[in-house]
């Protein structure tokens, strides 16, 4: 066992595994298209086997990539990483917003939020103290827009089924995004006061 996992990571990674990660987040993307507004039990199917095959896609291609250890690249790399997961989120969300909290909305939209944060996560670097102080000033901006963006759309919509579906899931965000600075605020001054 331990030969056939040091084979394996001594091996070089390809064009081609990362066309097979791609590819099976693709297949994943078309799958999740097909999904009936109503679901039932075919849009369960395909969301089940599109969500399978989008987590394989994604932690496949986490595992092959190595992230840069200079800081410039470190720079780009987390960049990228920001700007993908919230073209991701957004596009999730307008999806929801646009179907008025169909089922299949509301699927969409967690598959784009889960997404996103787990873009996040790997894009996190807690090795680089830079990286992490600028992630946790981020952060907090963050929790801010989320917390207004999501009021102003209710308030502006007069809590419409679709405002509150996409406030909802907002909220979901602004807490897993505020717990992370909360715990990094308290790493960050604990550490000052020592």
């Amino acid at each position: 066992m331990d030969e056939n996992n040091e084979t394996y990571e001594n091996n070089e990674v390809t064009k081609v595994d990362y066309f097979k990660c791609l590819g099976l987040m693709f297949v994943s993307g078309v799958l999740f298209f097909l999904i009936p507004d109503d679901v039932g039990i075919i849009g369960w199917i395909l969301f089940a086997v599109g969500t399978f095959l989008l987590v394989i896609g994604v932690f496949k291609i986490a595992s092959i990539m190595h992230k840069p250890e200079n800081m410039p690249a470190s720079v780009i790399w987390f960049a990228v990483f920001v700007i993908a997961a919230v073209y991701i989120q957004i596009c999730g969300f307008t999806y929801l917003y646009n179907t008025g909290g169909t089922a299949k909305g509301i699927i969409i939209a967690t598959l784009a939020l889960c997404m996103s944060l787990g873009l996040l996560i790997f894009s996190f670097d807690e090795n680089n103290k830079k990286l992490y102080n600028v992630t946790v000033a981020l952060s907090i901006v963050i929790c801010a827009l989320l917390l207004g963006f999501a009021l102003y759309l209710n308030v502006r919509d007069g809590f419409s089924d679709a405002s509150v579906y996409v406030g909802t899931m907002l909220l979901i965000e602004f807490l897993v995004i505020g717990e992370f600075a909360l715990t990094s605020l308290k790493k960050i001054f604990g550490k000052k006061q020592k």
